[in-house]
């Protein structure tokens, strides 16, 4: 088997469909196999599936799994990974969906190159439009990595092929019950463990945006707290590596990205909260290329318990823009 796609599935019955046709439709169907991983939906997800799959009768393999109970994405992750076959893996969010040339193009680049990981630009889609975004911008597979761990690239693995042996040699998994930056602990993990990365200057993937119900569009104190979870248990991971020194410069910048977000969407009560986490990242502000002087500047003041000079801001701000549903 050249190539195992793990779906997972749970309640998108208003997008699986598009997914589904993305991946019944690519140019490489051959030794393709596709784990679609139920996790309990209570939509029409699972018929829209077996409806679709009841008229097909193509060369891709398809499973579907079921999880008994809902156990969240990085379980249904996890049982795909246990169940694929395939010399490389590449995970889809069942709300997303593939250019029809992704599977050959990414899976012939890994052939020539030899490469452990084939990365891809991808397209974040709205409604209306989409916008295209770069991640093959990198120098080398040490480049890739401090890009990760910073936030300067995506963590998610839509967007990149990977070899299987990868996940199976160096015991990687997801962290059940974090949902939000789970991908992020995986990532990190992949890109130490690899020998060589590769690039295709090319988006497959339409990251959908619009969908309501993505953890990544329902952003509260939870899933806020998931994320600095995931931050420590990476941390922790490199320190028992012995690499941590290393790239603790770029641990420092991931804080820094978080922390700007925890208190520009914060209402005051939690942002007098926020202020006093990472007090070691705060130093590293004004270094932080990733964000714009102004953005620093912005963080720099929140940081130094200047609130209500960062909130007047952010009001001019809103404004200007649009304004920030807050949590509480």
């Amino acid at each position: 088997m050249k190539i195992s796609v793990v779906v997972p599935l749970y309640n998108v019955g208003s997008y699986v469909l598009r997914c589904l046709n993305s991946i019944i439709n690519q140019t490489l169907v051959e030794e393709v196999e596709c784990i679609i991983v139920n996790d309990c939906s209570t939509d029409k997800s699972l018929e829209i599936v077996n409806l679709r799959l009841s008229n097909y009768v193509g060369p891709i393999s398809f499973h579907i799994l079921h999880h008994e109970k809902n156990r969240g994405l990085a379980a249904a992750r996890n049982t795909g990974l246990q169940a694929a076959t395939g010399e490389y893996i590449i995970f889809i969010d069942s709300d997303d969906y593939c250019e029809l040339t992704m599977l050959e193009e990414m899976y012939n680049k890994a052939v020539v190159d030899n490469a452990d990981i084939i990365v891809a630009d991808f397209y974040e889609t709205y409604q209306q439009s989409d916008s295209y975004r770069i991640q093959t911008n990198f120098k080398s597979l040490e480049d890739y990595l401090e890009n990760v761990i910073s936030g300067n690239s995506i963590a998610a693995l839509w967007n990149k092929l990977i070899k299987r042996s990868l996940f199976s040699s160096n015991n990687i998994r997801w962290v059940e019950g974090l949902n939000v930056g789970e991908d992020y602990y995986s990532a990190t993990r992949i890109c130490l463990c690899a020998k060589k990365i590769t690039a295709i200057p090319k988006a497959y993937v339409h990251y959908v945006r619009y969908n309501e119900n993505s953890y990544t569009n329902n952003m509260n104190k939870r899933t806020f707290e998931d994320v600095m979870t995931v931050i420590e248990y990476v941390i922790s991971y490199f320190q028992q590596r012995n690499v941590y020194k290393k790239y603790e410069t770029f641990f420092m910048y991931r804080k820094i990205l978080l922390k700007r977000d925890m208190i520009f969407i914060s209402s005051s009560k939690l942002q007098k909260q926020w202020i006093y986490l990472y007090p070691e990242a705060t130093p590293y502000i004004m270094s932080c290329s990733m964000l714009t002087l102004y953005s620093r500047f912005f963080l720099w003041i929140a940081c130094y318990k200047c609130l209500p000079i960062y909130n007047f801001m952010r009001y001019l701000w809103e404004k200007k823009h649009y304004t920030i549903d807050k949590i509480s």
